[in-house]
């Protein structure tokens, strides 16, 4: 059951993410105020149930809160790709999605035996995916710079970082730590 429900989210969301991406850049998307934080909780939680109790511990870190004046279903779905993303890329480990000050980013780290077993492997594939593609795209058509970052050290890290130029704070006490 849990590979079906998997299969069916994934599918919605590549439909979507198709469907942004095959509007045209001159139409306007359907804008809305929202907070950040409030997508990131479903979409983490969606991600969770995705993984049916696998080896990835999912975690979002909130130590602040802002809003983006933009299309929350847009941002559902480069958040869901990058999300995806992170968890194929290992078998184990745990994916953190962080909000910081107009940004959010969204890390992988595997232990290191994992590396260790891995490593020859990691050099000579590609590791990119189909998901980076989407996320590049929505991030280019919406102005949301995302930069990428992999580092084989101890311990296995690849960072996505998505900045917001026009986010706007929200209220302090509104998310006041972590969320698991």
């Amino acid at each position: 059951m849990c590979r079906i429900k998997r299969a069916s989210r994934e599918l919605e969301m590549l439909v979507e993410a198709l469907l942004v991406l095959a509007r045209d850049a001159g139409t306007p998307v359907d804008t809305e105020r929202f907070v950040v934080n409030d997508v990131l909780q479903r979409e983490v939680q969606s991600a969770r149930e995705m993984l049916c109790g696998g080896l990835i511990e999912l975690r979002l870190e909130q130590p602040v809160a802002f809003a983006l004046d933009g299309s929350p279903r847009v941002f559902s779905v480069l958040c869901w790709q990058l999300l995806r993303h992170a968890c194929q890329q290992i078998e184990r480990g745990s994916v953190v999605v962080r909000v910081d000050p107009g940004m959010v980013s969204v890390r992988n780290v595997a232990p290191a035996e994992d590396v260790a077993d891995s490593d020859a492997e990691l050099r000579g594939t590609d590791r990119d995916g189909f998901e980076l593609a989407i996320a590049r795209q929505i991030s280019d058509r919406f102005g949301w710079p995302l930069e990428l970052q992999t580092r084989t050290t101890r311990e296995s890290v690849s960072v996505a970082r998505i900045r917001f130029p026009d986010a706007v704070p929200v209220r302090a006490n509104r998310h006041d730590g972590p969320a698991r």
